[in-house]
This record gives structure tokens, sequence and C-alpha cells, in this order.
């Protein structure tokens, strides 16, 4: 087995070679080489029996094992010809190298081309004879010699937290989450003795790694359906949240934007090139690492595809909370229908003008006199509809402009007409048509009259 594994620091590496060396170190082996480029990771392994062990101080001496073990590769070979054999047996003399950060090896300024070349003749010529080469290391450029590279079999690309995905030639890509182990652990299960449970192969690597699978719950889901203006987001955003973390996703997005988001907020990497099915695995185990609250808005709004990967998400957080808009087409309640036996539905309603007022001063500023205040509150109310993400916006709007720039935005948003004129028009015209000596005078008394008064009763009607 050839295996390869990358990743940034604290991506989970080391556990991931905690993990493998528990299970390696408890097979024979003619010989054992670790090079700890970090030089505080395999030291507790140095004290084993057949453990030949280099830190990031020991390139010269590390640079020379690796070019004694590629010089019996001849006569390794040569044994097995006269055997009749063209690979090794079960329970042949194998060699197993791991190499922790191994661009300390591979960059070093006067032993790197000997441990290049060396590496190179290990990965070509040694798979046959039953060796196991393991390397890690940040990233694969300037660090990884190329012909060495091409020769493994399996790649595993840590994202962060422990999880990962795994490629194996001839394999699926998968995805997972290694199980924590420590040093003094893995000592003490390789000191045991007990007798590895798995053969040491590319099939067997995600037994080995001991990864957790996404664990289906039944976790208490809540379902806000409602009208526009009714405040859905706002009131998923207000749930009460009985996790450590909540995760909100915006289901009117694309389907890959929001599986990206929910694993870059659970502190892992997204990789390269995955695929939508990878992505909601590594999702769905990244919502599971720890307790979370899911909050998923415009659930009406998500593709098909979306959905099937959203009763993925539902399956591995802790507590779950909903908004979609209330159906009233047989497709939206197609769309609603498999949310309806898991969650308590919750149907909004747009707010009272009472609870609109009290909404509004919650969130107005303290600062503005009584005339200004009172007017502002009766716009707010008046414009938001009941829609409380509105009245929120409404008056942070009233912190950072006038309330003239507030009713200058009313008046071009819902103009006004003015109906007093069709009122005195006609009757100016029925004065006129009187011709009574003082008809003229009362059309220009009650036009004078309107014009003064119509201020005032605008004023006292609003």
């Amino acid at each position: 087995m050839r295996l390869l594994i990358t990743g940034k620091t604290r991506s989970g590496k080391s556990t991931a070679l905690h993990k493998i060396i528990s299970h390696c170190l408890r097979e024979k082996w003619v010989q054992v080489i670790l090079f700890d480029g970090k030089g505080s990771e395999l030291h507790t392994y140095q004290a084993l029996e057949g453990v030949r062990y280099y830190d990031a101080e020991d390139v010269e001496e590390f640079a020379a094992a690796l070019e004694e073990m590629s010089n019996t590769l001849p006569a390794r070979y040569a044994k097995l010809t006269e055997r009749g054999l063209r690979k090794a047996a079960p329970g042949d003399p194998r060699y197993l190298l791991i190499a922790d950060e191994i661009q300390r090896a591979t960059r070093h300024p006067d032993h790197k081309s000997e441990v290049r070349d060396a590496l190179n003749l290990i990965a070509e010529q040694s798979a046959a004879l039953g060796d196991v080469l393991i390397l890690s290391t940040q990233r694969l450029q300037w660090s990884i010699p190329v012909n060495t590279r091409y020769n493994f079999n399996s790649e595993l690309a840590m994202l962060g937290c422990g999880y990962f995905h795994l490629k194996r030639d001839g394999s699926a890509t998968e995805a997972g989450r290694v199980a924590y182990i420590d040093p003094e652990t893995s000592l003490s299960t390789i000191q045991a003795e007990a007798p590895a449970e798995f053969p040491l192969d590319p099939e067997h690597l995600l037994a080995i790694l001991g990864t957790q699978s996404i664990e289906k719950t039944r976790a208490p889901a809540t379902l806000y359906i409602g009208e526009r203006g009714s405040g859905r987001t706002h009131a998923l955003k207000a749930h009460k949240n009985c996790c450590e973390r909540s995760i909100y996703l915006d289901l009117a997005h694309p389907h890959k934007d929001n599986l990206v988001t929910l694993i870059e907020q659970a502190n892992a990497a997204v990789p390269a090139k995955a695929t939508i099915p990878e992505l909601a695995e590594i999702a769905a185990l990244a919502l599971q690492a720890e307790p979370t609250l899911l909050l998923l808005d415009n659930y009406d709004r998500a593709s098909k595809g979306l959905r099937r990967s959203t009763c993925t998400l539902m399956d591995a957080a802790a507590q779950i909370a909903i908004a979609a808009t209330s159906p009233h087409t047989s497709a939206q309640e197609d769309k609603l229908a498999p949310l309806v036996p898991r969650c308590c539905i919750v149907d909004l309603k747009p707010l009272n003008n009472r609870e609109a007022r009290t909404l509004a001063e919650k969130h107005l500023p303290s600062g503005l006199d009584v005339e200004d205040r009172e007017a502002a509150l009766r716009r707010i109310t008046r414009m938001a509809n009941g829609h409380p993400a509105t009245i929120v916006a409404l008056a942070r709007r009233v912190k950072n402009a006038s309330l003239r720039e507030m009713r200058e935005w009313q008046s071009t948003t819902r103009p006004k007409i003015a109906l007093g004129w069709l009122v005195l028009l006609p009757l100016l015209a029925i004065l006129m048509l009187l011709r009574g000596d003082d008809a003229y005078w009362i059309s220009l008394v009650a036009m004078m009259g309107y014009i003064l008064m119509r201020p005032m009763l605008y004023r006292a009607m609003r």
C-alpha cells in the first residue's frame, strides 16, 4: 500500500497517522522507519522494538536509511525469482516506511537529492515485495517527487477537524471523519499485542481509520409557515437554541453553495473537485461533530436535489428549524409534505398594530424628540404591514436618516391622490350656474377656505 496524507496545519493529519500507526505496528515487519518532520508527533514510538526513529534534525541519517532500504530491493527480488514468485507471499518479510511532514527532508538544502532518489526507487519497485509507504505533507507541490506521487494508490486529504476525502485506485471517492486518538492511546494499543482486525490495504482504510458514520437522529424540528410579511425569517433566527452552535442556510441559493457554506461554518475545508453527494456527506458529518441547531430558510424555494440533501442534513443535526411560505397549490403542499409528520408547525400571522409598534419602539433610537419619534413610529407601523424584519430595517434607517428623508421615501413608494379638488370643483360649478349676485363671492370664499383649512385637516388625519 502507498498512502499519501495531505492537509494544512491542524487539519487532522497527525490524528490519522496515529490511527494508522496503532494498526500498523501490531503486524510483523523486518524494519520500521519513522521520520518525524515536526519532532513532536512520532517520538512516542521510538522505543518500540524494530523501530528506527528520525526527527527533523536527523535528515542525513534518514537519507542513509532510505538508501539502505532501496539497496535491499535487488536481493529481495532475486529471492522471489528463486521461489518462482512474482510478488511476496503472505508472511514474507516486509518494510514499513512512515514519514510525517516529509517536506522537511525533500527540501533539505544538503540531502534533498538523496531523499528524493531513494523515495522514487522505493515507490516504484517495492510494491510487489509487500512494503508499505505512508507519507504526510501539507501540500504536494515541491514536497513529493513526481515519480513517487505517481505510484501512490491512495490519497487521504484532511479537511480540518478530522474530516477527510479519500481517493483509492479503482474505488469511488469517499468522505468521513477520523475518530480521535492520542499518541499514548495508540502506544498502549500496540503494546497490548492484540492482533490487527483488518489487513493493511486500501480496501480496509476506512475501517482502520475508525471513521464516524452519519447516525440518523429524530431531532426536534419546528416548521414556521406564513405569508410574505409574516416574519418567517425573523422567527427562524429567533428560534430558541439549545445547542452549542447554530448554522443558517438560505435554501433559495444554489445547492452546492449551501453545502459549501455549511462545511465552512463547521470549520472544515471544502475538498477540490468534490461532487455534490460527497459534499452532502461531509456536511452531515460536520453537523454531527457537535450539537448544532440547523436553520433552513425558504424551504419552499429549494431545488429537488437540495431538498434531498436537506434530508441527510436533518438526520445529523441535533435541533432543526425551518421556514417556508404557506402552501396554496398542490405542488407547494407536496414540497412540505415530508416535513409535516416530523415537525411542530407554527403558522405565523403578520403583527397587529400594537405588536408592530412595540417592536418598532424597541429598535428606534431613544435620542429623537417626542414629536419626531411619534411620527416615525406611525410611519414605520404603516409602511411595514406587520413584517417584523421590515420594522427593524426601517427603525435602523431612522438611525442613519432624518424623518424628512423617510417622508420622501414614503411619498415616492406610495404616491397620494388629492381628492379634495374632486369635491370643490363640482361645488364651484353649481354655484356658478346659479348666477346669483352672491355666487361669485361665495365661490371665492369657499376656495380660500379650502386652501387655508386643507393643511390643518391633513395633519389631523395623519
